[in-house]
């Protein structure tokens, strides 16, 4: 994120409200999390990890806040 004092007061709210998203995700509290999640969105549109939350409830409802990524072996 950057030094502590050099981080601006706008990243500073992105992180706590993909934190308080993904609480609710995980508590499954889904439409409290997207719309918190989308609120993210709103204000930092560039923040891949919560556009990544967001794509990742819109395409599955029973999300439950958990994500598996797999990687091909090289």
């Amino acid at each position: 994120m950057g030094e502590t004092g050099h981080v601006s007061a706008q990243r500073l709210r992105c992180c706590a409200q993909f934190a308080e998203g993904l609480g609710f995700a995980r508590a499954g509290r889904r439409e409290e999390a997207l719309d918190c999640l989308r609120a993210n969105l709103e204000e930092a549109p560039q923040d891949g990890p919560t556009r990544f939350y967001v794509t990742l409830r819109e395409r599955d409802p029973p999300w439950r806040g958990e994500a598996v990524t797999q990687t091909e072996a090289l």
